[in-house]
């Protein structure tokens, strides 16, 4: 996510000291959000944001892993889910509103915002691109908020008693085995005293 073109009520270029404050707005508020992530200033109308391929993780310290929900399974991750992405653009908007500044912000397919119009959520929703869509279809879920302790909880219960089971179905089994062993067994004996 890059925030460009900065610039301030009367069309000038900011200040270093307004883009290094902006810049140290935004590292404040991510981390009271419990967001991961880089601020660094590239020029003095650009803010880079993010981390490598991805725009910001979650702080394991002050929220729980979500849910991501596949064909292949349920995982937990550190990746936001749709309303904590919303959460960390607003916080972009509302600090480029703080210091009364302009810029274009884009994040992948979606925008953020343009010139001093801050998007919404509601303007993301339209901007969903296909393959989001696509992937929905194909099993691919959305990412959503789960309580992790109550998951984790959940799922080793879950595990236990399809041990269980195994184990029970295993000696059932092997009960058989050994019954149709004897059973052999007894016919070889048999067999033998005839002879």
């Amino acid at each position: 996510m890059k925030i460009t073109k900065m610039r301030n009520k009367k069309n000038e270029v900011p200040s270093s000291d307004v883009i290094l404050a902006v810049e140290k707005e935004l590292k404040a508020q991510f981390i009271r959000a419990g967001f991961i992530t880089n601020v660094n200033t590239e020029t003095r109308t650009c803010i880079k944001i993010g981390l490598h391929m991805k725009s910001f993780s979650l702080d394991l310290s002050k929220h729980d892993r979500n849910l991501y929900k596949s064909q292949c399974g349920d995982k937990l991750t550190n990746l936001p889910t749709w309303d904590q992405r919303v959460v960390f653009n607003n916080i972009v908007n509302n600090v480029l509103n703080k210091f009364k500044l302009s810029g274009n912000v884009k994040s992948g397919p979606y925008t953020i915002r343009q010139g001093f119009t801050a998007m919404t959520e509601y303007d993301w929703q339209d901007q969903k691109p296909s393959y989001v869509h696509s992937n929905e279809r194909n099993g691919h879920g959305p990412i959503v908020k789960v309580n992790e302790k109550q998951y984790l909880e959940e799922r080793r219960i879950a595990r236990n008693l399809e041990a269980k089971a195994k184990r029970e179905a295993y000696k059932l089994t092997q009960e058989y085995h050994d019954k149709q062993f004897i059973k052999k067994a007894d016919k070889l004996i048999n067999t033998e005293e005839r002879v």
